[in-house]
């Protein structure tokens, strides 16, 4: 199961339900987080992304940040962590108490799993 493997369910011990809570989640890959948001960019298609749209849902599309079951400060380390990984490509910028990610290149989603995948450096 995908979400027990990224650690988004856990199994209740003596039950059948499973629960999912928003948390730190430091062995989520840097890179499927970054996936899920280059996925937003080419959908949205504008060059930034508020980061309250990539916690909770604009009506729209789904926020990677409810998806993964982030907390709000774990999103942001994981967007910083992002920006490294993929340096001159994403910036974090706060315009009018506005937080916002922006892409200052191009962000292929299906490149960026060949990358964490295939080991390409």
């Amino acid at each position: 199961m995908p979400f027990v493997l990224l650690g988004l369910l856990r199994p209740q011990p003596e039950s059948k339900r499973h629960e999912s809570k928003p948390e730190y989640r430091s062995q989520l890959p840097v890179a499927i987080l970054a996936y899920a948001i280059a996925e937003m960019f080419a959908h949205r298609g504008e060059p930034n992304l508020p980061v309250e749209h990539l916690m909770r849902s604009d009506g729209v599309l789904a926020a990677p940040g409810s998806v993964f079951r982030l907390t709000e400060e774990c999103l942001i380390a994981k967007l910083e962590e992002m920006i490294a990984w993929q340096p001159g490509r994403l910036e974090l910028r706060e315009n009018a108490g506005i937080h916002e990610l922006y892409r200052l290149d191009d962000l292929a989603p299906l490149e960026i799993l060949q990358h964490h995948y295939g080991g390409k450096q």
